[in-house]
């Protein structure tokens, strides 16, 4: 009944830049520095099917999005209106007026909704620091991912009721009229209306810059000096520790407080390792 196939054509280009630089080179102490940098933009030139969306399109970019002249992996949303002043009810806009109609609102055009941008950094890179000193040796990788976007979790009330499943989100809810002028959570709704929290859980509002600095991984390294090799045998042998896959935020463009690579804050973990280099005569 169905099968897969290619059926689009893509079209784009990037850049690749790197440098390397000696910053500081003081007698024994040196400070080299590593950046690598990549850009690349694409999207979507033709598609080879019909696109017919029966609601408004929204996508949190975890899927290919067929849309000729955008990003496959794009994120689109409902455009947001804020919450009413009366009830706490999430708003969007119905052609260009304020609704709670959430059956017509689901029904507007692309032009309509909100396009951020790709889920997928356009920009990205590491910089490597190495410092050395003497014998001893010591290296951060920082990297960063810039320009993409991702979609938060929302506190959905119907998932609450059915099965507990709490968010932080819901001490910041709506409670009473001018509460509007301070949160975008809505307020608790019963019963349950799954149109009012889709709306929200796809709304604008629920997007955040992805774009971050993080430090990676650091080395630190001992060379051991060449009178005690010969004793050995040995021409060199270098002593190093590493710990790899710190995950640590140097900065992030998001004011959630949210890890936008793991936005529900499961992180792998860190990795340690420690090793010996040695070449022989």
């Amino acid at each position: 009944a169905s099968f897969r196939t290619n059926s689009a054509n893509l079209v784009g280009g990037g850049l690749e830049l790197q440098l390397n630089g000696l910053l500081l080179n003081r007698g024994s102490f040196n400070w080299r520095s590593n950046l690598n940098i990549s850009y690349e933009q694409y999207k979507v030139s033709k598609y080879l099917s019909t696109v017919a969306f029966d609601n408004a399109y929204v996508s949190d970019g975890a899927s290919i999005s067929p849309l000729v002249g955008y990003n496959p992996y794009l994120i689109v949303s409902h455009a947001w209106a804020g919450l009413s002043a009366s009830n706490g009810d999430p708003q969007g806009y119905l052609n260009g007026q304020l609704s709670t109609d959430y059956v017509a609102l689901f029904r507007n055009e692309l032009n309509q909704q909100v396009v951020a941008g790709p889920a997928l950094p356009p920009v990205f890179g590491n910089m490597l620091q190495q410092f050395t000193y003497g014998r001893l040796s010591l290296s951060a990788n920082l990297t960063f991912r810039l320009g993409h976007y991702f979609r938060r979790s929302a506190l959905q009330y119907g998932a609450l009721f059915a099965n507990g499943a709490m968010h932080s989100d819901y001490l910041l809810r709506w409670q009473q009229p001018g509460d509007e002028l301070s949160t975008s959570v809505p307020s608790i709704s019963y019963p349950i209306s799954t149109n009012r929290d889709s709306f929200y859980k796809n709304a604008s509002v629920t997007v955040a810059s992805a774009s971050h600095i993080k430090l990676q991984d650091v080395r630190l390294g001992y060379t051991v000096e060449n009178r005690f090799l010969a004793k050995l045998g040995l021409a060199e042998l270098h002593v190093f520790a590493m710990a790899d896959n710190l995950n640590v935020t140097l900065w992030k463009a998001n004011k959630f407080g949210l890890d936008p690579q793991y936005p529900n804050g499961i992180r792998p973990k860190a990795t340690m390792a420690m090793g010996l280099k040695v070449e022989f005569k």
